[in-house]
């Protein structure tokens, strides 16, 4: 295992962590692997395993930090355009969009989401949390965390969809909304 991909056993992980990773591993092979080639499926695993593979809350570089991390870890084993396609898949999540035509883009950002349509929504959303406010990390005051967590929640609202493919939006959309419709209330209210 890569140095960098141990980050997520750190003990103030309490979201990013394996458990994220693994759900959505677990997911993307359940759920989406059987439409892709070997190829592709590389790509995607790749781009899973390293996404949150630097993470600090409140930081405005993680995604890019992350790709740096894993094109310098896999420089030597993986072709630079293959680099360049898994540094762009994580991306990606950093602000959740891309084009619908997108399909490996949308593949990621959907299994990336996919737990705020699920019942681990209110769990994951303390452990964010949690993160924010009670790790390491003093750069975010409470009330910066709450008023971000707003814009988030109602960033995601406002949109016509939050996943990008069929399945998430048959399997994932409705219970997203109203997970998150009712954290907005809770926050707002």
């Amino acid at each position: 295992m890569s140095s960098v991909m141990l980050n997520y056993a750190d003990a103030n992980r309490f979201y990013h962590n394996y458990r994220h990773i693994g759900s959505m591993i677990s997911t993307f092979h359940g759920l989406f692997a059987g439409e892709l080639d070997v190829f592709e499926i590389e790509l995607l695993t790749i781009a899973i395993q390293y996404h949150d593979a630097i993470y600090i809350p409140g930081s405005k570089n993680n995604e890019a930090d992350s790709a740096l991390a894993m094109a310098e870890e896999l420089s030597e084993s993986i072709l630079a355009r293959d680099l360049m396609e898994i540094g762009r898949l994580i991306l990606l999540t950093k602000y959740h969009v891309t084009s619908p035509a997108d399909k490996l883009g949308s593949i990621m950002i959907d299994l990336d989401l996919h737990e705020l349509g699920t019942s681990m929504y209110a769990a994951n959303s303390e452990a964010v949390k949690k993160e924010f406010l009670e790790g390491p990390y003093p750069n975010v005051r409470p009330e910066q965390f709450f008023q971000g967590r707003i814009n988030f929640l109602q960033g995601f609202l406002a949109r016509p969809t939050i996943f990008y493919t069929e399945i998430g939006k048959s399997l994932w959309e409705e219970e997203a909304r109203s997970n998150m419709q009712h954290e907005l209330d809770s926050l707002t209210g």
